[in-house]
């Protein structure tokens, strides 16, 4: 899938180069030992990390350099960053210089590294650090991390401030791992910090909680966007809406769900891309058809101006959104998106293809050249003998054939992959996918009778035949 910011090939191979894992003894001093050469690197990435966004293309580079330099270290030495402070400032330098987490082999020497032993003089400030660049990596070595790391938070969670409460709540959701007694923790701090955090931090807390949450806190978000909704950012907008939408009418403030929409309408010009998408989405949950209606416009156009910055999840968020119940349409976002789609088509899971697909046939619209791509994609992994999930491959089958466009590619493609997982198959993909097969008379190696029998056994016949298997 599409990210941002990621790494050259030249300087993505360059850094697995220079930062390649060796086997090495344990280091045998303390961090204190450090030699001038990986201290002078460790200043250079922590200056420039800061810079974030800002970084010139001179700064850049000397971000990748001083990365490599350390890598040369670490290749016989992987101990020589071994404290708090240096293995914070590291993983800050690869969420800078590498989020998509493509050096991983410096990421299992950070991974390995002393400086998440126990021992280690650990202070909020540096765990918070850790976690916010670990929500910044695109990787799963960051899990390891976070796990390691998790004792030590829980021991410094009441000398935390709100953001960085908030950071680690993020690096955990954002890892996708679930810690109920770390989650409780964060609970019981924010409760206790409630009366000073604002908006922004309280709204990225509860984002990453899991539900429910507590009403005490609902309750504080409400009175905070009712204090401050006219100068609520992009962000903490999208985020409010995100928490709102999960817990439906839990905000017993009058008014604030309009209240909080209405911002959301003023600032989606100015608003960043990401922010941008979490609104849409947002605002198809929570505003009736009516009023989604009368909001997109604005939305719209911000999104076409974004149109060569959407990635793959962006795209398919908001297809999501415009779809069925909504079923916003504008011809000019829609064959904006597929555009976009074709040009990405290699980077998309057919997971989202299939959605994509979905609601371009809901709105009876064929896309002459993005229908025939998802067809050769489909075609192409089956070739390669890899299961799809059989409801993604029945959604793109019943896309053709609801819009009457037969291709042979997903023909065969969606037989074959139907054949061999029969078993798996629930009903309602069973009757799609005979329905889809029926609109083009197709019947190769008799799929339409295997899938007559499929349906009957799970319509609590028995199996006409005794090699269909049954289900689990």
């Amino acid at each position: 899938m599409l990210t941002r910011g990621r790494l050259s090939l030249y300087t993505t191979r360059t850094l697995f180069r220079y930062c390649a894992a060796v086997p090495s003894p344990k280091p045998s001093g303390p961090a204190s030992s450090l030699t001038n050469p990986i201290a002078a690197h460790l200043s250079t990435v922590s200056t420039l990390s800061k810079k974030g966004a800002h970084m010139t293309d001179k700064e850049k580079t000397d971000g990748l350099k001083a990365m490599q330099g350390i890598g040369e270290v670490l290749r016989a030495n992987p101990g020589a960053y071994a404290s708090p402070v240096n293995g914070s400032i590291l993983m800050n330098g690869l969420a800078a210089f590498d989020p998509n987490g493509e050096s991983k082999e410096i990421l299992l020497h950070v991974e390995e590294g002393g400086w998440l032993a126990e021992d280690q003089g650990w202070s909020a400030k540096d765990l918070a650090s850790v976690a916010q660049a670990c929500s910044k990596i695109r990787s799963t070595r960051t899990v390891p991390i976070l796990a390691s790391l998790t004792k030590h938070y829980m021991v410094r969670m009441d000398e935390m401030t709100t953001q960085e409460v908030a950071a680690i709540a993020k690096a955990f959701t954002s890892a996708g791992v679930v810690h109920p007694e770390l989650s409780r923790a964060v609970t019981r701090r924010t409760m206790t910090l409630l009366k000073d955090a604002t908006v922004d931090d309280l709204s990225r807390i509860l984002i990453a909680l899991p539900q429910p949450l507590v009403p005490e806190l609902v309750d504080g978000l409400g009175k905070k966007i009712a204090e401050s909704v006219a100068m609520m950012s992009p962000g903490a907008v999208a985020r409010c809406c995100a928490v709102l939408a999960q817990i439906g009418s839990g905000l017993s403030s009058p008014g604030l769900k309009a209240s909080l929409q209405a911002r959301a309408l003023d600032i989606v010009a100015m608003a960043p891309l990401a922010d941008t998408v979490e609104i849409t989405k947002h605002l198809a949950t929570l505003r009736s058809k009516e009023e989604f209606e009368a909001a997109m416009p604005a939305i719209t156009d911000r999104l076409i101006q974004f149109k060569e910055q959407l990635s793959p999840g962006d795209i398919t968020s908001i297809f999501v959104a415009i779809g069925p119940p909504r079923k916003f349409f504008s011809e000019d976002l829609l064959s904006a998106l597929a555009e976009r789609t074709v040009k990405l088509i290699e980077r998309f899971e057919v997971s989202e293809l299939s959605t994509i697909l979905r609601v371009l046939a809901d709105f009876d619209l064929y896309d002459p050249e993005l229908f025939p791509l998802v067809a050769l994609k489909v075609q192409h992994i089956t070739r390669q003998k890899v299961l799809l999930d059989p409801g993604h491959v029945t959604n793109i089958l019943d896309a053709f054939a609801r819009l009457k466009e037969k291709n042979d590619n997903i023909l065969f493609s969606a037989q074959q992959q139907l054949k061999l997982q029969l078993h798996s198959m629930d009903k309602e993909t069973c009757q799609r996918s005979l329905a889809a097969f029926d609109v083009f008379k197709f019947n190769q190696r008799d799929i339409i009778g295997q899938l007559r029998m499929r349906l009957e056994y799970l319509m609590g016949g028995a199996p006409s035949s005794g090699n269909l298997p049954p289900s689990n």
